[in-house]
């Protein structure tokens, strides 16, 4: 967000303009930083509730370890059957619930067996690096799909 609004400001020769480049950018700012300690929250409250461990599919999702979040990737699981068999009785205890998963992705066999066998909810999270049309469409943003992911994380962890 600093290097649009910077290279914005040096296109831009109207101090005006600029102006309000830079209250948007702080608008932007705020909004971020609310939702980032948001998912800090949830993530502090659903550790202290042991609730605090994420199923997900790829190793995309790993960046939420750096909220304090513990995350499970069935990616590392795929290859070692005893910890692909150990996840697969949390999901029946009912330990884990929910499998976050990107919504360009396929079902593959795990996540298919872990949907009808194990009950477990698939959580399609829309990916932010290009808004496809129907999102266009539907005038989602960044924010709006940002706050379905805090969203989510609440469902998810019962926060």
């Amino acid at each position: 967000a600093t290097n649009f609004k910077n290279n914005l400001e040096n296109l831009v020769g109207s101090k005006y303009v600029n102006e309000e480049i830079e209250t948007k950018y702080k608008d932007l700012e705020e909004t971020l930083s609310i939702m980032d300690a948001e998912i800090r929250k949830i993530a502090t409250t659903a550790t202290a509730a042991n609730r605090g461990t994420i199923v997900v599919t790829k190793k995309i999702f790993k960046f939420l370890e750096n909220y304090g979040f513990t995350i499970i990737c069935l990616e590392d699981y795929e290859e070692n059957s005893a910890n692909l068999n150990t996840l697969k009785n949390n999901f029946k205890a009912g330990t884990y619930k929910y499998l976050l998963k990107t919504s360009t992705e396929e079902d593959n066999e795990i996540i298919n067996e872990l949907k009808t066998k194990y009950s477990a909810t698939v959580i399609d999270v829309q990916m932010m690096n290009t808004l496809t049309d129907t999102q266009a469409n539907n005038n989602d943003t960044y924010l709006t799909i940002m706050n379905d992911f805090v969203a989510n994380l609440k469902t998810i962890t019962g926060a």
